[in-house]
């Protein structure tokens, strides 16, 4: 294909599958990151060495029809900084529209962004399922720097004529997940009990293959600009069926057992672990039924059967025989 595609974070979780995946299907790809991951004779890398307000992206940006920008500062375990939303802002922010506004100078037609569902929250409530129309409620500082970057280029997009498109995707998962994910792994491969029995809880989640298809269907299609996109698999599960699905591919019993839920909410609390708790124990629902009718887009492979397939890799790699 003719179509010139820039990925920044190309080697990052998202930004890497979807390179791979471009050049398989014969868009003319350019990667953008610090490391480079991928090598293939039809693929183009640069090195990128900060994404503060400031970098120059002119060489990478020539020519170039589309951008996804899927680089962002975000898993930070473990903060060094003495204002973390100050550092969240200055990268996902600041940094992303000086990226835009570059990539409009160099005449790049359409920018597409890869925010988070949780923007509208941490959880629904009521039995609603989060939708594009719902005020954000962004409750983590992460998610307030990706609110503000999708107001920012909306501004900029209806002064330049960029051709925006925003996607929220939920929780995104394969076996190298990185983040709250990983962690699941993790518990999901240990010998523990775990207390998840009697959670009732529906938690949206996106196999990272399925969102891969998402963005290529928002590389082309006119019906995609000015488009903002919720993305899920489809179906909403328990925590408990995450882990038995991931322990099912593992090859383990299930393992898990009832414990009262205001125990462990009151324990998590006790621990400092409230957000923990939220994410594992509250529901967080989404509606696609908007993303699938406008871009004619639908999931390939269900939360289900995609979750033994990630257990069966996982048990794979920790044997390092796939990568």
């Amino acid at each position: 294909m003719n179509k010139k595609i820039l990925v920044t974070g190309s080697s990052g979780f998202i930004g890497g599958a979807l390179v791979e995946h471009l050049v398989k299907r014969g868009f003319n790809t350019i990667g953008a990151s610090r490391n480079n991951t991928f090598i293939h004779p039809l693929y183009t890398f640069y090195k990128i060495s900060s994404l503060e307000q400031g970098a120059d992206w002119s060489t990478p940006l020539h020519n170039v029809d589309t951008v996804v920008h899927c680089a962002a500062r975000a898993h930070i375990l473990k903060e060094k900084v003495k204002s973390p939303i100050d550092e969240f802002r200055k990268i996902n922010v600041e940094a992303t529209l000086q990226l835009a506004k570059q990539a409009c100078k160099a005449g790049v037609k359409r920018f597409i962004f890869i925010s988070s569902i949780g923007v509208l929250g941490d959880e629904t409530k009521r039995g609603i399922a989060f939708n594009e129309s719902m005020p954000e409620d962004p409750k983590a500082i992460y998610a307030i720097s990706k609110l503000e970057a999708e107001k920012a280029l909306k501004k900029f997009a209806k002064s330049s004529g960029l051709e925006l498109v925003i996607i929220r995707p939920a929780l995104v998962y394969d076996v190298h997940a990185p983040g709250n994910f990983s962690r699941l792994l993790k518990l999901a491969d240990s010998i523990l009990p775990l207390p998840f029995k009697g959670v009732k809880n529906r938690r949206a989640l996106i196999y990272l293959p399925n969102l891969i298809e998402l963005i290529t269907s928002c590389l082309t299609q006119k019906e995609a600009v000015g488009g903002l996109f919720l993305a899920s698999d489809g179906q909403s599960v328990p925590i408990s069926e995450i882990i038995s699905k991931l322990r099912e591919g593992m090859g383990r019993k299930t393992n898990i057992f009832w414990f009262p839920n205001c125990i462990i909410k009151a324990l998590a609390t006790m621990l400092g672990k409230k957000r923990i708790y939220t994410q594992l124990f509250r529901s967080l629902d989404i509606d696609t039924e908007h993303t699938k009718l406008t871009l004619g887009w639908s999931p390939t492979i269900e939360t289900k059967d995609a979750l033994i397939m990630v257990g069966k890799q996982y048990k794979l790699s920790k044997k390092g025989i796939i990568k």
